[in-house]
């Protein structure tokens, strides 16, 4: 055994060999490095694995998540345009049986010119009796 002062600096190997003043350090360093690999090598691998394995499961979460909610506002987006076409549909069909049954009364609203203030034409209002929809019809 010898009383050598090494620098915590000094490479692993080279302290081994300044010590026992031969290879003999230098292959004990080896030989528990190589065991030091093999005792810890398994948990750092697994924790490896646990972490990517977070990370994979974090972000397939964060993409379905995504596409449910991609995948709902495109159902309320197409429920609401299928309501929508309803309503258009059911006010059209009124507004058809009203005019086959005669329910349209016309008049007439003067277009007035801006700078000479005179009626310069007139435009033909077709109305529905019951006051729910306007056809708009333009005679010049």
């Amino acid at each position: 055994m010898s009383n050598e002062t090494i620098s915590w600096m000094t490479p692993t190997l080279v302290n081994g060999f300044i010590v026992s003043q031969g290879l003999s350090g230098v292959l004990l360093q080896l030989f528990l490095l190589c065991l030091n690999t093999l005792v810890y090598y398994p948990f750092l691998k697994w924790h490896s694995e646990q972490i990517n394995f977070d990370k994979a499961i974090s972000k397939l979460s964060d993409q379905l998540n995504i596409s449910e909610q991609l995948r709902n506002k495109g159902e309320s987006d197409f429920i609401a345009h299928q309501i929508d076409l309803e309503k258009a549909n059911k006010a059209l069909k009124e507004v058809l049986t009203e005019i086959s049954k005669g329910r349209l009364l016309l008049y007439y609203q003067p277009q007035i010119c801006q700078f000479s203030k005179t009626v310069s034409g007139f435009e033909a209002l077709l109305r529905l009796k019951n006051n729910q929809v306007i056809l708009l019809v333009l005679i010049s």
